[in-house]
């Protein structure tokens, strides 16, 4: 990183001041990093790009989307109540963009890209436990 050239993004995540050394870099949770992780275009954009990975790895099948979503994302499989949550946001998801006139396909696409960006802003995702 050049220490003249400071990315926004990673300010609200406690980027250490460049020009000195950084022997401990201060940790805090503040609801600014949670709408970061919302909203941000390259948030968005990386949401896209994984939604894009898993449905090149695990094809057509839904369930095969999910559990590859959730090994990628978390390092493990989805039980049995994640499973269901996902496939019910996905049909949620999917019946509203159909209502702004998407296409049955585009729509199950932005559902996915949304499944992904939830699971990108899980607390497992975020934090280690």
């Amino acid at each position: 990183m050049r220490r003249s050239y400071h990315v926004n993004l990673m300010c609200v995540f406690d980027q250490p001041v460049m020009a000195t050394n950084c022997g401990q870099r201060d940790a805090s949770a503040v609801p600014l990093q949670s709408l970061t992780m919302l909203n941000d275009p390259l948030m968005v954009q990386q949401s896209r790009a994984f939604a894009g990975r898993v449905a090149k790895q695990a094809g057509a099948s839904l369930d095969q989307r999910i559990g590859v979503a959730y090994q990628l994302a978390l390092s493990r499989g989805p039980d049995q109540d994640e499973a269901s949550w996902c496939r019910e946001l996905l049909d949620q998801q999917k019946q509203i963009y159909q209502t702004e006139k998407l296409s049955e396909e585009m729509a199950s696409e932005r559902a996915f890209v949304d499944l992904c960006q939830a699971l990108q802003n899980a607390s497992e995702f975020l934090y280690v436990h």
